[in-house]
This record gives C-alpha cells, structure tokens and sequence, in this order.
C-alpha cells in the first residue's frame, strides 16, 4: 500500500528562478513615478494567521481586519520566513532567508550587504520612504534609508494609538506631488508577553478578574505531539508546559491575546478611516501582514519559534480600492512574507536584486496569475526548516532523526504524524527532497551552517 503521492515537478514549480527574480529582475536605473502608487504597509506584531476572516480561531471582534478582506483579499495560506522576532522581520525587509541575510536569532544583526527595502527604494525610484514604529532589526539603522517619523519603545497598548495619531498628522501635512511608501509598524498582540512575565511572577488568574466562564476554550490540540525534535524538547518545553502553567492560565493567555488583538484591530481601522477619506486613498495600496504568529497554547506552546501552523501562519492582507477587485479570501495561492520586498517593487515600477527568494503578489491581486508556486520553506532556530506544500507539512531539524509529516487537510491540528507511517514513504521521501531542491537555491551564511549552539554562542558573546 502507499499513500497519496505527488508531483515534485508540480510541488517545485516556480520556487526556483522564477522565485529568486522576484517581479521583474534587476532595473539599473531609478524608475519614473509619474504614475506610481503610494504603498501603505502596515505590519502588526506576533499575530497568527488564524485571527483573520471568517476561518479564525480566535473569539474576538476585529472589524479593522474584517474591513481590509471586505475590500481586497485575505490569503490563507500565507507564512512568514521564520516564526521569530528578528529574523521574521529581516525576511520581510530583504526577502531572504534567515540563513541569508544573517539575522538567525533575535540579537544577531542583519549582514551589512544586504540590501532591505528602504535602501532599495531610496537607491532605484524617486518614493519618498517613511517609517513610523517598531523596527527590531540589530545592525542595521532604520534610518539608513527610511525618514522616521515616529519610534516608541514601550508598551502596545501606549504605542500603537500614538502611531496612528503620527500618521493622521502625515496626511494632513502630505504633499501629493510625490508618492510615498510608507511602513506603519505597530507592536500589539505582541503585548502578550507581558502575561508571561506575570505568570512568571506567581499571580494568579483570578487577580485579573476575569470571569471564569468568559476564558475561551483551549484548542483541540492541547497536548504534546509526539515524536517532536530534540531542539523543540530542549528550546521550547523548558517552560511552557501543563505543569507550569495550569489550565486556567492557558485559558486567560488566550483571552488576553484576543484583547490585545481587538486593540491593534482598533489602530488599523482607524488608519483606514483616515486614508481611505484622505485625498490619498484612491491612490494607495495597502499591504497587512506580521512578523510571525503566536503559538497560543496549541501542542502546549506560548509565544513563537515552533514550526507549527499557530506561530508560522501569518496574516496576508492586501486591498487597493477602485483597482484591484475584492477577492475575499484566497485560500488556493501560497504566499511568505519574502514575497512583500517584491511586492512593494512591482508596485513601485522596479526590479529586485537577482537574489530575491520572494515573488511579487500583484499577479494575484490584480487577477494576471496564470501559475504560482506550489511549495515554500519556512526557517527556524537556525537548524529547523518546515516545507509547505498546499496538503501537507513537513518539518525537520539538522542533524536529528525525528522528523514530522502532516496531512493539513485531513488533520489540521497537527497531531497524527505520518512520518513513521509506511504508506506514506514515497510522500516522506519527496518532501525530503523538495527540502533539498529549497535548500540548494540559498546562499548561507557561514555562522548558519554551524548550527544553533554557534549561533547562540555568537550572540551572548
């Protein structure tokens, strides 16, 4: 007997040269923008990919995002590079990936020749470039190449409604003559951290006052998989467990995190009031997207880094009223967050650097796609890697025998791993080498090749 088989012909189409060009390849001289968009990317912080349009796993009320999908498209199948704070955000800055551009863990620097999208557009096209937020990217100034506009440092809750007071005051004082790209960072649901500095304290859920029958439920697949790799025994059950935390906590972590979402819900829906009845709004495409999700206690797991659906999903939201038609959700396309640095490109009129791993999404969104890529690799933690195909998941980490095969379609919580299952040997064997075909079109960097330990030595040295 064997299990369902595909094609790696078909799984490998267009993540190769067709990928690594990104729009258009290489445009040496600075484009006209007689006729360019302004762009308009917003990037909210840690949410999953499963807090957005009607498939959702969360129970909260997000009108922002609702707004946003009604007007444009959802994609649901759309990951970020690496579900980890700063190599998420590198990724989408420079569509690379994390073994590329350097930054493997949160506090090694991006490598200092590689190009991000601001110097990107300030080198090849007359944008004016403007940040306003988080950045959380060592090595490398926001201000190389962006105007910044707006920066805070503390908490969501106190940060993200001041952004959207800077960019009411940006419209007001806009100059239509030149077009803008313009990246809106806010910092929640990332505020859930502070739960777990709390927990970490000793308080207890009823300090919080929270009603008991208001927590939401815990999700099916609360409990360990097995078979998991050493390096998510090691790195990610050190603390998040059943033991630590009971259930009652779990529960409040969930509740808290949908509060902290409806709250960036609430900044986003403000800045699409303001754009979209600002003189501005007709003219401007807008992207949303995250820097990786949040784990939310699924496999008993709080916050990012894990490889499985919770932390490496991520939303992908994009609409441009009046030209690109309504799409509702896509759920058919595959798309990274190394696919925004191509994007914005395309949009702006320009090429990409030859290296590019990502594509651009206009084809998609403004309806021209005739083929799209069928697989793409997620990094995490330096050795871990996961390939996505549209059926199933496949993740595995250097140097360690376990490895995990999920069917998503017949059972999307992760749970039955068909790995070791010997109908599906020729399934295992082609994602071992779609893994490879992924892997070979990198250039690594040297520290990436020697694995966790060295990077994290690297990092506390």
């Amino acid at each position: 007997m064997s299990g369902p088989s595909i094609s790696r012909r078909r799984l490998f189409q267009g993540t190769t040269a067709a990928g690594a060009l990104g729009a258009a390849g290489f445009h040496g001289a600075r484009a006209s923008t007689s006729s360019a968009p302004n762009i308009l990317l917003i990037i909210t912080d840690q949410q999953s990919g499963r807090t957005v349009g009607p498939h959702r796993l969360t129970d909260c009320h997000t009108p922002g995002f609702d707004r946003l999908i009604s007007q444009g498209v959802s994609f649901t199948q759309s990951y970020c590079s690496d579900p980890s704070c700063v190599p998420g955000r590198a990724g989408l800055f420079t569509g690379r990936a994390s073994n590329e551009h350097g930054a493997l863990i949160n506090p090694l620097p991006l490598e200092d020749d590689i190009d991000d999208l601001g110097t990107w557009l300030s080198t090849y096209s007359d944008y004016d470039v403007i940040y306003m937020g988080k950045w959380h990217i060592p090595g490398r100034k926001v201000t190389r190449a962006f105007d910044l506009q707006a920066y805070y440092s503390t908490a969501g809750e106190n940060c993200d409604p001041a952004l959207v007071r800077a960019f009411e005051g940006f419209l007001q004082n806009r100059s239509p003559d030149t077009p803008f790209f313009l990246v809106l960072s806010l910092y929640n649901p990332h505020d859930v951290v502070h739960l777990v500095d709390d927990f970490d304290s000793g308080i207890d859920v009823e300090q919080y006052g929270v009603p008991f029958d208001q927590l939401p439920q815990l999700p099916p697949n609360f409990r360990f998989p097995e078979g998991e790799p050493a390096l998510v025994e090691r790195l990610l059950r050190s603390k998040y467990h059943e033991g630590f935390w009971p259930r009652d906590k779990w529960r409040l972590y969930r509740w808290w995190y949908d509060r902290q979402l409806e709250a960036v819900d609430g900044a986003v829906d403000r800045v699409l009031d303001l754009l979209w009845n600002s003189a501005f709004g007709a003219r401007t495409a807008v992207l949303l997207t995250s820097d990786h999700g949040d784990s939310l206690g699924e496999h008993m797991l709080a916050n990012k880094e894990a490889l499985y659906e919770a932390a490496a999903q991520v939303p992908m939201l994009a609409a441009w009223p009046g030209t690109w038609a309504p799409r509702g959700l896509d759920d058919r396309h595959l798309v990274s967050g190394l696919d925004v640095f191509p994007t914005v490109c395309e949009l702006a009129g320009i090429g990409t650097p030859e290296s590019m791993r990502g594509r651009s999404m206009v084809p998609l969104l403004d309806g021209s796609a005739t083929e799209w890529r069928t697989s793409l690799q997620i990094q995490s933690e330096v050795e871990g890697r996961a390939i996505r195909p549209d059926t199933y998941t496949y993740i595995s980490y250097q140097d360690d025998a376990a490895e995990q095969l999920f069917d998503l379609r017949a059972h999307p919580w992760e749970l039955n791993n068909l790995a070791q299952d010997s109908a599906y040997t020729s399934v295992l064997e082609e994602h071992r080498a779609l893994q490879e075909d992924h892997e070979a079109v990198l250039e690594p960097t040297a520290l990436s090749l020697e694995g966790y330990d060295s990077a994290h030595a690297e990092a506390s040295g």
